[in-house]
């Protein structure tokens, strides 16, 4: 099922993918050809969600570069989930 959200009430709901966006992730996902797997703690969280930030607005990154974040706990991918989806909803969690 989809994951959890303790969304605060005053968090913006997601907007709906771009089509650019959306054709991007599917384009991307048979052909991307560099991985990046990153390491996140919450003091660096910040750096993180800046880089999806701008992740996000480059449509040919997003076709050639898969992003995996890694966590060293449940509880701080559901902190950084929560918080990325409150502080910039427009980063679609299909990207990482």
């Amino acid at each position: 099922g989809a994951p959890k959200s303790s969304l605060h009430k005053e968090c913006r709901q997601p907007p709906a993918l771009s089509p650019a966006l959306a054709e991007a992730i599917a384009a991307g996902l048979p052909r991307r050809r560099v991985g990046a797997s990153i390491a996140v703690h919450p003091p660096k969280f910040y750096a993180a969600a800046t880089f999806l930030d701008q992740y996000s607005k480059c449509p040919e990154a997003i076709r050639q570069l898969a992003v995996v974040l890694t966590f060293s706990s449940q509880q701080d991918l559901e902190v950084f989930r929560d918080s990325l989806l409150c502080l910039r909803p427009w980063v679609p969690p299909e990207l990482w």
